[in-house]
């Protein structure tokens, strides 16, 4: 399981700030919003959800 956080993430269109999905291959798990740090999380700028799936992830 992989957990990242982002300053922007978009699932399906809809948009979310300061969010935390988890994932398992790359395929999404759970998302829920960053209320505070969470140990073995991985920081990037934005995240984009299509259809389950991670397709992009841009890094700072």
């Amino acid at each position: 399981m992989t957990r990242l956080a982002a300053n922007r993430v978009v699932i399906d269109g809809e948009q979310f700030t300061n969010h935390v999905v988890e994932l398992q291959d790359d395929i999404l798990v759970c998302h829920y919003p960053l209320i505070e740090e969470l140990p073995h999380t991985q920081w990037l700028r934005t995240l984009v959800i299509e259809k389950g799936r991670l397709t992009h992830a841009l890094h700072y």
